[in-house]
């Protein structure tokens, strides 16, 4: 829908592009990075505006950017997305925010089970970004430092130096930047007040329009996982550990083999296939580093066991394991229902999987 509303207003910034390469062409003012675009001129797109009027009062603007404050709650989660694929495709990763510590946000990237796999890798202070480095210390993003500042701004990549044009101009913030090594592209930003991007609109004379913008993940990802979703059967009927009086500690492997004997790689896909596999079994603790903590069907949620499970390649096949023992009930019923679920889905891939109890 968004994409047919900006069709004209695509042909108008292409027009108006086509006009102010030309005359730079002429006039033979080029920067490094290919003929720049008139930031103090450029049309802004009617659906920009619209974005800009549907949050009014929360925009970010150069006079509050110094003066806004952290109002989002630790745990939110967020992504920006191509508004042509928005309900389209299935959302792999989020950023997902960890911690707030006076004027700081500190956010991660998280996978579909909800892991922080590399740390709280930005920081955002004022919306400014900043990336974690090796020493655990936080390094200003050169880029994102010129989003901001209205004017001319120059910054150092892996293609030298570039240049910045940044306006702002009725909550937009409009940039003339570089495009590849060669080229320059125009760009609309509108932020809120929180300090996160809210939405973006890209153009350049030699591509289509592309429109971002952001979608909050919804609270459950990355702590409740759905079966229902799953590519995997997992009957709330045989969730025979839960609400039960037998109850033992116990330890074990599940494990998958090749039935060629050639070994499984840490790059194997069935690394994935396992780790739902165990995110979707209520009886199971949370993998290691992971954020679910239920699962969930058809109006009823299971909370899973204390304890964590951990999934690497061992001996040329892939194991998930149990950190230690946990309590869990009708573990005999669990078992036989389970290596049943193990053969079912794996045995068709031309994979031994079995589980090995710890004696």
């Amino acid at each position: 829908m968004l994409g047919n509303l900006f069709r004209f207003d695509y042909f108008k910034v292409l027009v108006f592009s086509f006009f102010t390469s030309f005359a730079l062409f002429i006039s033979g003012c080029s920067s490094m990075g290919g003929h720049s675009f008139d930031v103090e001129s450029a049309v802004i797109p009617s659906g920009v505006k619209q974005v800009v009027a549907a949050h009014k009062g929360q925009i970010l603007t150069p006079e509050n950017r110094s003066t806004i404050k952290p109002d989002l709650d630790a745990g939110y989660q967020y992504r920006m997305l191509d508004v042509d694929k928005i309900g389209k495709e299935k959302i792999h990763f989020a950023h997902r925010l960890e911690r707030v510590e006076g004027d700081d946000f500190y956010f991660s990237s998280v996978d579909v089970y909800g892991r922080n796999r590399f740390g709280d890798i930005k920081r955002y202070r004022h919306a400014q970004v900043s990336i974690l480095q090796k020493n655990s210390s936080y390094i200003s993003d050169q880029y994102n430092h010129c989003l901001f500042v209205v004017g001319e701004c120059t910054y150092t990549d892996r293609n030298g130096k570039q240049t910045i044009k940044t306006d702002f101009r009725n909550g937009v913030w409009i940039s003339d930047e570089p495009y590849g090594s060669q080229k320059r592209q125009l760009v609309y930003r509108v932020y809120k007040t929180d300090g996160l991007p809210l939405y973006k609109y890209t153009i350049n004379p030699l591509t289509k329009v592309k429109e971002e913008r952001r979608v909050t993940i919804e609270s459950d990802y990355g702590r409740v996982f759905d079966v229902n979703k799953s590519r995997k059967d997992m009957p709330v009927s045989r969730s025979v550990c839960v609400n039960t009086e037998s109850v033992k500690k116990v330890g074990f492997e599940i494990r998958l083999e090749r039935t060629d004997g050639k070994a499984l790689t840490k790059h194997s896909r069935f690394i994935g296939h396992l780790e739902e596999f165990v995110s979707s079994d209520p009886c199971l603790p949370r993998l290691s580093g992971s954020t679910i903590q239920q699962v969930k069907g058809n109006g009823w949620i299971f909370d899973k066991p204390n304890g964590e499970i951990i999934i690497d390649t061992i001996n040329g096949g892939i194991s998930a394991y149990t950190l230690a023992p946990f309590s869990m009930g009708n573990f005999d019923q669990w078992l036989l229902h389970t290596t049943e679920r193990l053969n079912t889905y794996f045995n068709p891939k031309g994979l031994k999987a079995y589980i090995k109890v710890d004696k």
